[in-house]
């Protein structure tokens, strides 16, 4: 008995030596596996980012040079994209070819992704990335007081699909330019018929410019020597003090500052002012562009006119970030139908018949889709005008310097209406 017990004993500490030795060689396995899988995963990212940047390359190639196949073959790991994008590429060589028409062109690109995200789900795939762009200007065939570049920052969403052990691009979503709404929020209201769209591919009626090219490449490249920190104070805080001592209504006479307006435009229009909130990925407040141009413009000299924030005659911002502040701005001063409305209803500008007469510091609001009444979708500054007047544009969502007025239109809706807004230069 005692044998057979010993046996058995043995029997059982061989079995519980197999069972360890199975699960040590399963846990090697499983690392194994693991690092393979890992190892497979890391290549899989570096495939999705290397067919996203080439893409991309390809885009631009295409807007520079003019030649589709050629593009295609300087940027090899574009044939992976080339079916779901070759609409969006034969839209570029058209895009060209109409700016090639009003003399503009390009002459060189710099672009980059900046990956904020990869999910890869079997055989689909997603990439989230920012794509920053500079585009250098051809000058040989543009005025010489043209800017020298133009850049724009635009979210990307790609999605991918794998197909015979290769994945392939199968749509490239933007997710921040300018566009019509989904679905109108509560700040959308309809345009009032008795404003006249302006003439956007008019020429313009006479030289009115109160900044020369000089200033404004002054403003650009040197911001006249202020320094950021001070130009910010004296720009936001005085204005917030001033409103925080006096609660009433600001309806004093101001002289506008087209200078400091233009000065907040390239200082912040590529890289937002922190010490304002932010409403790019805001969702239904319909994106920054309006609170850019309420920034610029409060730089400028407009003061704030308090009241219920619902209000269509009253434009402010509250600088206290205090929770308990909510909303902490007027719906005129973010929501781009309502501040249409403000500056309709309150002298600090007034509509003109053509795009082509403004000059740097004035406004431009979109309506991409009137047929469906929902009011004004974008707004946006004029930045620069040269010589032969050209317009070029600065915006938010997307973050845009420098582009020119042609090639906005362009890219929009065929029925889209553009208000030209002068900038008065006194008001209340």
């Amino acid at each position: 008995m005692f044998k057979s017990k010993l046996i058995l004993v043995t029997s059982s500490l061989l079995l519980i030596s197999g069972l360890t030795v199975t699960k040590v060689v399963q846990a090697q396995n499983n690392q194994n596996n693991h690092a393979q899988t890992s190892a497979s995963h890391k290549e899989a990212e570096t495939e999705l980012i290397g067919i996203a940047e080439a893409a991309i390359q390809t885009e631009n190639d295409i807007l520079v040079n003019g030649n589709i196949i050629a593009a295609l073959n300087r940027n090899p790991r574009s044939s992976r994209a080339k079916v779901a994008l070759q609409r969006r590429f034969e839209k570029t060589l058209e895009r060209r070819k109409f700016l090639a028409n009003r003399k503009i062109g390009f002459k060189g690109f710099q672009t980059k992704l900046e990956i904020k995200n990869i999910q890869i789900n079997g055989d689909t795939a997603t990439l989230e990335a920012k794509e920053k762009t500079i585009r250098d200007y051809d000058l040989s065939i543009m005025p010489p007081d043209a800017p020298k570049t133009t850049e724009s920052h635009t979210d990307h969403l790609f999605s991918f699909v794998l197909r015979n052990g290769q994945w392939e691009l199968s749509s490239d979503q933007l997710l921040n330019v300018p566009s019509p709404p989904i679905k109108p929020d509560e700040k959308s209201v309809p345009v009032d018929p008795s404003v006249t769209p302006a003439d956007p591919l008019a020429p313009q009626t006479y030289i009115q410019s109160s900044l020369t090219s000089r200033q404004i490449t002054s403003i650009s490249n040197n911001l006249f020597g202020i320094s950021r920190d001070s130009y910010i104070y004296s720009a936001v805080s005085k204005e917030y003090q001033k409103s925080v001592s006096n609660p009433q209504l600001l309806a004093q006479a101001n002289l506008l500052n087209r200078s400091a307006i233009v000065q907040y435009i390239y200082y912040y229009a590529l890289t937002p002012n922190q010490q304002y909130r932010n409403f790019e990925n805001s969702g239904n407040q319909g994106g920054d562009c309006t609170n850019f141009v309420s920034q610029s413009l409060k730089a400028g000299g407009w003061p704030s006119v308090q009241g219920y924030y619902q209000n269509d005659t009253v434009w402010w911002y509250d600088y206290s970030n205090n929770p308990l502040v909510v909303p902490a701005q007027s719906w005129t001063w973010i929501g781009a139908g309502k501040f249409f409305q403000f500056i309709q209803k309150r002298p600090r500008a007034t509509t003109i018949g053509r795009v082509a007469d403004l000059i740097p510091g004035d406004v431009i609001s979109v309506d991409f889709d009137p047929q469906n009444n929902n009011g004004i979708d974008h707004t946006m500054l004029v930045s620069k005008k040269t010589n032969d007047g050209t317009i070029y544009l600065a915006y938010h969502t997307n973050n845009t310097l420098d582009k020119t007025f042609y090639d906005f239109y362009n890219q929009s809706p065929s029925g889209a209406k553009y208000y030209a807004w002068s900038l008065l230069s006194s008001y209340y």
